[in-house]
Formats: structure tokens, sequence, C-alpha cells
């Protein structure tokens, strides 16, 4: 488990695409494909456009890439930090909640990370 931390120091944001985007109902509109990659333009920008719009989000186009030898499927649930405040859970911990029926949440397969889901 992994909430309090910031990951973004583990993203390689050279191999991560991450766009601009407007989120209307579920439906994303890419305002900026063209974003430099490092961690500190893509907090910057979240600072400064999406923190004041709910509806502008940065994203990864294709889905978070990590540095070196660094393993996001050790933990079950997680988030990323600054620019992303999902959180993650593993197909094994939706499962045991669910056979617990645990109640009040609701899970949202990720196109960021395979096999993970959000809430």
């Amino acid at each position: 488990m992994f909430f309090n931390g910031d990951l973004t120091t583990k993203i390689d944001y050279r191999k991560t695409n991450f766009i601009l985007c407007e989120n209307m109902l579920d439906e994303f509109e890419v305002l900026n494909e063209n974003l430099e990659p490092n961690r500190e333009n893509i907090i910057d920008i979240y600072k400064k456009v999406c923190s004041v719009s709910v509806f502008k989000e940065v994203i990864p186009k294709n889905g978070f890439s990590f540095i070196g030898s660094f393993d996001i499927n050790k933990y079950s649930i997680f988030r990323i930090g600054h620019y992303d405040k999902n959180y993650y859970f593993s197909e094994k911990v939706v499962k045991a909640l669910k056979a617990e029926n645990i109640t009040g949440i609701t899970f949202v397969e990720s196109v960021n990370f395979s096999p993970f889901t959000h809430c």
C-alpha cells in the first residue's frame, strides 16, 4: 500500500506522454499534446491550469512508464500524487472487497495501469 507518498519522482517523463485534456461527462477533449516531458513542468501545469478547473486534467496518453527497476506492481493500493489524485487498487484487492460484500465504493477500470482499477 502506498497512499501518502510521491510517486511522481518514479515516473519516466521521457517515456510517459502527458497531455492536457478537458473532461466533460467522461468525454475527453485534448487541449495540448505538446507538454514538456519533465516532472516540474507537469506539476506546474497542474497547479496553474487544472487546480483552478475541475474539468481540466493532465493525464498520461498511453499510461505511466516508470524509471529503472521501480516496480509499481509491488503495491496493491497506491496513489501517484500531485496531478493524479486517484487511488489505484489491484484486482486482488477489488475481488477481496467484493467477496466481503463491502459497499459504497465504485471501481472503474484504469487505462493507466493493468490490471489496476481506480475509484
